[in-house]
């Protein structure tokens, strides 16, 4: 075995000696011992660096992620150079941070990135304390950026003198995401084309139980149905084997939905489903949970229908039928009422009856004139009363009411008449927005809102929009926003000021206000605002974009006064020419005065052209704008130009400065075209 730096030399039970004249010719050290032979032998120092993560499976949003470098054998090292954290990317090891010696700051970040959400401490100062630990806090890990390979290095001094280099084998970072968000379980009777909110149905009725929502990470993960009996004490797992969508990712997990279908028995009094994911064993344990009550009624001779009972506004028609559900219980039906309820009491809208001249009586004179009615009761088999009003005739307020059926007939099993009335149902509705305005822009502090879409990085903005939200007051308008190079929307985490929503009609308006602090990542973002979303960004019914940029290195070069005359004269003298070409297919615009230019006022602020370094320069000898080869256009801007005119022109000028023919008058604002330099002049 071996002892620092010894070897004993055993063999079972008993001690083999080694002469002490074989040792100093095999190992050249002397004996040190007179009970045992020890050879001196170069034996192989341990591992000097450890990395270790804690926990190495990460909680998501639940754990900080902390990784450890440190020194196992500190007693084999003399100092510590340095130590560092390297991560996986693609196919090499990149140097993430260090702690090393003779630095100003010991901690020298490489990944500015994570420097910027993350924390490192360290220390190099003895091999027994050397240590460095990245920490990166729970709710700023990100996935699956975070969760890569990683591996630690040192470098260092062997107590015998020697350069020490050493590097842990990588280790893997792994994530558990625990689902926190899924629907309440939507009902649908079976073969039916819309969900119903109905929760009590006749015995025998087969339904369709649908859930959707977020399971994990883990792509395999279902969401599981449970139920529990009136008079059961716990939630057991249904028999009945759910249909389950596929899985689409959504953020740092997946989402899916399953549908399972149930058949009504007396049995189901009161019934209570559930749907679950995330779950660890029983029913009722998983992280994200919902529930829907199911009661049975026992059989019943009439029943209403509403196709459908939530009506999506100008799209859908409002459908209700009053029919005969066991037609063999009764042999004949003598009338079918439909009763709408107003205030306290509900009242006859519609009829169907034996011994009228019209089969169908109509009480209600005013939906009259926009419905219409059929029906009839030459038997029980095919008795039905149906009122239809035409989705562009549908009034949002007034139909949208209580309705319930009755019916009379002669019953067959008990040779009586028989009356009977529905419960009632509500009929609800369902406002799509579908207007919202462009998002208005107003830099921070500022009291009006400005048509410039371009700004310094750095620039706080504010973004406005107003529009339609919909029939829930509690709906608001939704932010997105799409940097460049991005193929997705994806929602802006700043919380939005949201107004008051405020009655239009069928449906609420609001607006909604976000603050936005440009940075260099804003070269190109497209930010949206939406309302009556259903899912992604961009799912919106009414929806509007806005481009921002930012403004790319550049420099100022300030104009003399001289200098900054001649440029304007010269402007003033393309402008008038191109604009003398086409006046409104009239001729040129008379004139009745010389060309001139003006010469600066003495409240006229210094002149400046900002432009960009890549896409044009400035003739040191002539001080000329001369364009670059290339078909890039540069943005020529000019401040408080005065021009002796009384309209706003805008011309389009051409790489060498020439006026184009798409030359106009104008009172809108500037418009950028690519390979072409803008000139704007103000009044």
């Amino acid at each position: 075995m071996i002892v620092g730096r010894y070897i004993y030399a055993l063999s079972n039970a008993s001690v083999s000696i080694i002469g002490s004249d074989v040792i100093p010719a095999i190992t050249g050290c002397p004996v040190t011992t007179t009970d045992c032979s020890l050879m001196c032998a170069d034996v192989s120092s341990a591992q000097n660096i450890q990395i270790q993560a804690q926990p190495q499976t990460v909680v998501f949003l639940k754990n900080d992620l902390v990784i450890v470098c440190s020194i196992t054998n500190p007693t084999q090292l003399s100092s510590v150079f340095f130590i560092q954290i390297l991560k996986n990317s693609s196919t090499t090891f990149d140097n993430v941070v260090s702690v090393t010696t003779g630095q100003a700051l010991p901690v020298q970040w490489k990944d500015t990135v994570l420097q910027n959400r993350a924390s490192v401490t360290g220390n190099i100062d003895s091999p027994r304390t050397a240590q460095l630990r990245l920490t990166i806090d729970k709710n700023s890990v990100q996935c699956p950026t975070d969760f890569k390979m990683y591996s630690c290095k040192m470098s260092g001094m062997s107590t015998a003198s020697n350069p020490v280099t050493e590097e842990t084998s990588p280790i893997t970072i792994f994530y558990i995401v625990q689902p926190t968000i899924i629907e309440l379980p939507r009902v649908r009777i079976l073969n039916e084309i819309y969900d119903t909110p109905k929760r009590q149905f006749p015995v025998g009725t087969t339904i369709q139980l649908t859930c959707q929502g977020e399971i994990g990470n883990d792509v395999s993960k279902t969401i599981r149905w449970c139920a529990r009996k009136d008079g059961e004490f716990s939630f057991t797992g249904m028999v009945q084997t759910p249909i389950h969508s596929k899985a689409f990712p959504s953020g740092c997990q997946y989402t899916r939905s399953s549908v399972i279908t149930y058949n009504l028995t007396s049995e189901d009094i009161f019934t209570e489903f559930l749907c679950e994911s995330g779950d660890t064993g029983m029913c009722g344990t998983g992280t994200a949970v919902q529930y829907v009550n199911i009661s049975s009624t026992s059989a019943q001779n009439i029943q209403i229908q509403a196709l459908p009972q939530t009506i999506i506004y100008r799209e859908t028609d409002l459908v209700i039928i009053c029919s005969i559900t066991n037609p063999s219980q009764l042999s004949s039906v003598f009338f079918i009422e439909l009763l709408k309820n107003s205030s306290t009491t509900f009242e006859t809208v519609v009829e169907v009856s034996t011994g009228q001249t019209l089969l169908v009586q109509w009480r209600d004179t005013t939906l009259q004139n926009r419905a219409s009615a059929t029906g009839n009761i030459d038997s029980p088999s095919n008795a039905q009363l149906r009122l239809t009003i035409d989705k562009n005739s549908v009034l949002c307020h007034a139909d949208f009411k209580m309705y319930k059926c009755k019916m009379a007939g002669f019953s067959s099993t008990a040779l009586e008449v028989v009356t009977q009335e529905t419960s009632s149902i509500a009929l609800y509705q369902i406002v799509k927005p579908t207007v919202i305005e462009t998002p208005r822009v107003r830099i921070l502090n500022e009291i009006y809102d400005t048509p410039k879409r371009h700004f310094p990085a750095g620039t706080t903005i504010q973004l406005t929009c107003q529009g339609e939200v919909g029939n829930d007051a509690s709906k608001t308008i939704r932010w997105c926003a799409q940097k460049a190079g991005r193929n997705i929307f994806t929602g802006l985490s700043h919380t939005p000021n949201h107004s008051k929503a405020t009655p239009l009609g069928c449906q609420y308006t609001r607006s909604s206000t976000i603050t936005y602090s440009l940075t260099k990542e804003d070269n190109f973002t497209k930010i949206l605002c939406e309302s009556g979303v259903i899912g992604m960004c961009g799912t919106g019914t009414a929806i509007q974009y806005v481009n921002i940029t930012i403004a790319q290195s550049s420099f100022l070069i300030p104009f003399l006064s001289g200098n900054a005359v001649g440029i304007r004269h010269l402007r003033q003298q393309q402008l008038k020419k191109c604009v003398n070409q086409e006046h409104n297919g009239r001729g040129p615009i008379p004139s009745n005065r010389e060309e001139h230019h003006t010469e600066p006022g003495p409240n006229e602020d210094h002149l400046y052209t900002e432009l960009h370094t890549e896409q044009a320069e400035i003739s040191r000898e002539t001080g000329q704008f001369t364009s670059t080869p290339d078909n890039q256009y540069s943005e020529l801007h000019t401040i408080n130009r005065q021009l002796e005119t009384p309209h706003l022109l805008q011309c389009v000028l051409v790489d060498d400065l020439h006026m184009s023919t798409n030359c106009k008058l104008s009172m809108g604002l500037p418009v950028f075209s690519r390979g072409l330099l803008k000139a704007e002049s103000w009044l």
